[in-house]
């Protein structure tokens, strides 16, 4: 590992940490999945109900899953971009404190330790890709799947017509 000089990056701000705003993204992500995960499981809940009246129960809690799937994946995908403008604004304050010392390579930990991390997003046009993971899961591959079991229910046909694809369709 290369070394640092420590003095001129304790007077930074801490560039590790994310931004403020890539903090409230990932707040916003999690209270979009827990609404999403709550229509669905309602919904399945109410599928499992012997009821005649259920159409436009059905009916509106789709539409609120479908709502609540692109709220996930707007804020998933602003919440990369943050994450990614974080990396870029770490590697140029890394640029800017190696210019001002001829010792210093890089390091935004303060430890004088270069980070793996650190060595692979300096590398050029790296563009890394963040997996917002929800109860140990890459969510968005989770939402492939997790309305699958729409096809059992009669009702979710007749909303979205027959040719609607139920499989793999987290948009429905």
């Amino acid at each position: 590992r290369r070394q640092c000089n420590t003095d001129t990056l304790d007077n930074v701000m801490s560039i590790k940490d994310p931004s403020p705003r890539t903090e409230a993204l990932a707040a916003e992500i999690l209270q979009n999945v827990q609404n999403r995960e709550s229509l669905i499981s309602r919904l399945d809940q109410l599928h499992r109900e012997s009821s005649l009246s259920r159409t436009n129960r059905v009916q509106r809690l789709l539409y609120g899953i479908h709502n609540a799937s692109l709220a996930v994946v707007e804020t998933i995908e602003a919440w990369n971009w943050s994450k990614q403008n974080d990396r870029k604004r770490r590697r140029e304050w890394l640029r800017l404190l190696n210019e001002g010392s001829p010792e210093a390579t890089s390091s935004d930990t303060g430890d004088g330790e270069v980070s793996e991390e650190d060595e692979n997003d300096a590398r050029p046009n790296s563009t890394p890709v963040n997996i917002f993971l929800w109860n140990g899961e890459h969510y968005l591959k989770k939402m492939l799947r997790d309305l699958d079991f729409l096809r059992e229910i009669p009702e979710a046909s007749s909303c979205l017509g027959s040719e609607c694809p139920f499989h793999r369709n987290p948009f429905l």
